[in-house]
């Protein structure tokens, strides 16, 4: 209570004193835990250090079992099953004494330094204090957290002061990484500033936020249709199109691509008719286009990869040679400008090489499960989970 107790505050302390102290040992469903507790409260007893009192609830649909012990009393409803607590409460009714309860209660908040006093609650009460941003910095990284409990390396912490986080492993779960911005499963915090986001964004800048169903621009709207992928300054779109994020122009394409490839500014697409078409994103034209049958998936190394009525072909866009090298019967990737056989199917965009064996998904030599997205920078690969995000330096 602090160094110095005023004489109201003494005297709220020594008439809280006279309350019975019981020791509630509860067992049965959770949600039901709090109107046990607050029939003790309402009776006029304390729960913590005192006389030992055993309930026992359990629940089947709409009926209720419940047991008391209580010193030498001991009371079950076995042979004739309740619908509702009442019947509990009234046979303890018999042995709890209903006592007076102090009007007024107090607490002292040692962050203030202020005594809290309050009229008719006859339960602990919780002082709330404002939320705040902290610094945090993770190796060489500085990020601003809303304060809470957050997974770091599979560390939990909890963060509440500027703080400084060593590197001991390659898992941070709980938070997703967008540069300087994070998403923590609900909100999109940049810097100080957070915004209300439904769902897991695929691109983030202080102007514009972008996930698969969601556009933020001063206002959150959702999509006319869905964002497949967002690389550099371009969205590829549902719908076929490509634009880039500040709508300078759009290009329509025939039909509505399946798998894609992005290699610097070159951007291969495979289309459900079977057409593969190059896309020169920087000088905004059309570098190569053929039409495939069988058509399975596309890659782009220092060659484009084509895999079409199961064989995989190298084609020159340039000199527009082609070359049959190999029968497929799985999938592949482009790693380092080389094909990877892998035994499963490659996940869209297939340039984020991921792929998946029918039980783990794979990236690199990390096996994971429950995968969502995966996001890059110049320095690491974030791998974002159901359970938690997968960093890993590039």
């Amino acid at each position: 209570m602090g160094d110095e107790i005023t004489n109201q505050a003494s005297q709220i302390i020594q008439e809280w004193l006279k309350q019975p102290v019981i020791t509630l040992l509860y067992e049965g469903p959770d949600d039901l835990k709090f109107y046990v507790e607050n029939y003790f409260y309402k009776r006029g007893y304390l729960i913590g250090i005192g006389e030992p009192v055993y309930i026992f609830l359990k629940r089947k649909d709409d009926a209720i079992a419940w047991k008391f012990r209580y010193k030498d009393i001991e009371k079950d409803n076995f042979l004739s099953l309740s619908y509702s607590l009442d019947d509990l409460f009234q046979s303890l009714d018999k042995v709890f004494e209903k006592k007076n309860i102090p009007k007024k209660s107090i607490a002292f908040d040692p962050i203030k330094e202020n005594f809290y006093i309050v009229e008719n609650v006859f339960k602990p009460f919780v002082i709330k204090h404002m939320e705040n941003m902290y610094k945090v910095k993770v190796g060489s990284e500085i990020r601003y957290i809303k304060e809470g409990f957050y997974d770091f390396y599979g560390n939990v912490v909890y963060i509440g002061k500027d703080t400084k986080i060593e590197n001991v492993q390659s898992f941070v779960s709980g938070i997703y990484l967008f540069g300087s911005f994070v998403y923590d499963g609900r909100k999109l915090i940049l810097g100080k500033k957070s915004i209300d986001f439904p769902e897991l964004p695929i691109f983030a800048s202080e102007k514009r936020i972008i996930s698969q169903h969601y556009w933020y621009e001063k206002i959150l709207e959702k999509n006319k249709v869905s964002v497949l992928d967002v690389f550099n300054n371009f969205a590829l779109y549902s719908d076929g199109s490509l634009s880039d994020l500040e709508r300078t122009w759009k290009y329509k394409f025939s039909d509505v691509p399946f798998d894609w490839f992005v290699s610097g500014n070159l951007l291969a697409l495979a289309f459900v008719n079977g057409d593969v078409v190059v896309f020169d994103l920087s000088k905004r034209r059309v570098l190569y286009k053929e039409k495939f049958k069988k058509l399975y998936g596309v890659g782009y190394g220092k060659y484009l990869y084509v895999n079409a009525d199961k064989k995989l072909f190298r084609i020159d866009i340039w000199s527009k040679k082609k070359e049959d090298i190999s029968e497929i019967s799985d999938d592949f990737l482009i790693e380092d400008g080389k094909v990877k056989f892998v035994r499963g199917i490659v996940i869209r965009p297939r340039y984020k090489m991921v792929w998946f064996d029918g039980d783990f998904f794979h990236f690199k030599d990390v096996k994971f499960k429950n995968y969502l997205n995966l996001l890059y920078d110049e320095k690491e690969y974030f791998i974002i989970t159901l359970d938690g995000t997968w960093r890993i330096k590039r």
